[in-house]
């Protein structure tokens, strides 16, 4: 209707939040390519990338998440997070169908899978926890996660696990001192950058966890913003962060 107010998009949209960050010329390449999920598009991305991930574009915690890999001759393996399923099946179209099965009546988004794996092959990511203190922006700590075996997931509620991110990027990458320091860097780069711009739509959120995976060649990925970001991972493996979040959070009131 003319002249109606538009409606400003949710803070949970994983859809809204990555097209903000796509706006943002400094972040921008952090951002993999995510749309709409549509037969067209889903159809679309997995013949342009390998790996795919059909997610709920308002859900946390990993729930309902899919994994698509494309395979030889046309066929695909599609792997569910919730039901602990695989299976194979060739063609685009019976690919759609069976994923067709395991969604539900909610809008899903379609986004690039990122080849985030230690030197062992275990996939894992990194949880940027961000808090917003006294109008400033601040890294309250950073923790790795890996995927438990044969999982598409590494957060908690998927069975994943916790690892200090030095420990990480040290054993698991093979990154020596100065390597780490200037990822840290970078990482915590991303993560205030990230917070701030979601946050000129969403002023009144004042901590967030930014997921990122890093490929072989080093390049950081956002994977999502998490609006109610939990901090028992850094409780098992980084206490000196675990105090600072709860430090932070105690000032930020």
């Amino acid at each position: 209707m003319k002249g109606a107010k538009k409606r400003k998009p949710s803070v949970i949209s994983k859809l809204a939040n990555a097209r903000l960050l796509a706006q943002h010329g400094t972040i921008r390449k952090s951002v993999p390519p995510t749309l709409l999920l549509t037969q067209s598009n889903l159809c679309w991305m997995v013949e342009k990338y390998s790996t795919v991930y059909v997610k709920p574009n308002d859900s946390c915690q990993g729930k309902g998440i899919i994994r698509i890999d494309r395979l030889q001759n046309g066929s695909f393996l599609i792997r569910t997070r919730d039901y602990q399923q695989q299976t194979r099946c060739k063609g685009k179209r019976n690919m759609w169908l069976k994923v067709q099965r395991f969604l539900r009546k909610r809008l899903y988004v379609v986004q690039k899978g990122i080849h985030s794996v230690t030197r062992g092959g275990i996939p894992y990511d990194i949880r940027i926890h961000v808090l917003r203190v006294k109008g400033r922006w601040q890294v309250g700590g950073m923790v790795g996660r890996l995927a438990k075996k044969n999982q598409i997931l590494t957060n908690r509620h998927s069975g994943g696990m916790a690892i200090a991110l030095d420990d990480l990027l040290a054993q698991g990458l093979g990154l020596n001192q100065i390597a780490r320091d200037q990822l840290k860097r970078n990482l915590a780069k991303v993560g205030l950058i990230a917070a701030n711009v979601i946050s000129r739509v969403h002023p009144k959120w004042a901590e967030f966890g930014v997921d990122v995976g890093i490929d072989p060649r080093g390049r950081i990925w956002i994977y999502e913003v998490n609006i109610t970001p939990g901090f028992m991972n850094f409780r098992d493996v980084d206490k000196r962060s675990f105090q600072r979040i709860i430090s932070l959070r105690k000032i930020a009131k």
